[in-house]
């Protein structure tokens, strides 16, 4: 794939991502004083299952063709991305997976500190990734976007802060592809390695957060017809 073919793929798939994250923050701006709840968390299950069932079919069996089979360190990195997810949550309150919290004990500066990292390390393997996978992060984008500015706007934050937080949210994304690229192209270390290490980490990510989300999405761990349907939504798009 040359130069410019990848530089517009990259165009195309940032788009993608920015266009997702800026949705999700401009309709918490819109709805901020009356949204439906219920909508909100049928499109989290949706976009749980559909990023469950992406990582499980196309992510892993994908990592696992290229590697050198001599390589086993590859299962505890994933682990070690799941691990890292964890501990970003301590900071984040959750927000990667869409959760609401009405507290006034939040520090906005490390909760996006945390979602930008997050964001960060998800999106530096997409040069490799299909438009289906990138669609699947961009919609687990759009309920966080949302969380957040309705977050900030609920603890009274002024307007200028909830935008400028939902753009370098939005530009995290397509920063840290374009410095994959930029390091894939400049340095002679090979960098297959290094992108299939970043790819196990996501991968242990987009697995803490979507089981994450499916098991919280339902009251009582019981699933009504409406996340039963989400779900099987999600599972069915994403195997097409």
């Amino acid at each position: 794939m040359n130069n410019v073919i990848i530089m517009e793929t990259i165009y195309i798939k940032s788009l993608i991502l920015f266009t997702f994250v800026i949705i999700g923050g401009l309709l918490a701006l819109l709805l901020r004083k009356n949204f439906n709840n219920n909508i909100i968390s049928n499109v989290l299950t949706f976009s749980g299952s559909f990023l469950l069932s992406i990582t499980i079919t196309h992510l892993i069996p994908d990592l696992y063709t290229k590697i050198n089979s001599n390589d086993n360190c590859y299962g505890q990195i994933i682990l070690l991305g799941f691990c890292i997810q964890l501990f970003l949550e301590q900071f984040s309150y959750g927000i990667e997976h869409g959760h609401l919290y009405n507290t006034k004990k939040i520090k906005p500066i490390i909760m996006l500190l945390s979602l930008s990292i997050h964001t960060f390390f998800e999106s530096m393997p997409m040069i490799y990734m299909t438009n289906n996978i990138v669609i699947a992060i961009a919609l687990h984008h759009f309920p966080a976007s949302f969380a957040l500015s309705t977050l900030f706007l609920n603890n009274n934050y002024k307007i200028n802060f909830v935008v400028t937080s939902i753009l370098i949210f939005a530009i995290t994304g397509p920063i840290s592809m374009f410095i994959g690229q930029y390091l894939h192209s400049h340095l002679v270390c090979n960098l297959l390695i290094y992108n299939n290490y970043v790819l196990a980490i996501t991968i242990g990510m987009f697995l803490y957060i979507s089981i994450t989300i499916l098991i919280e999405s339902s009251k009582n761990h019981k699933l009504n017809y409406d996340k039963m349907i989400s779900i099987a939504l999600g599972i069915s798009i994403s195997l097409i």
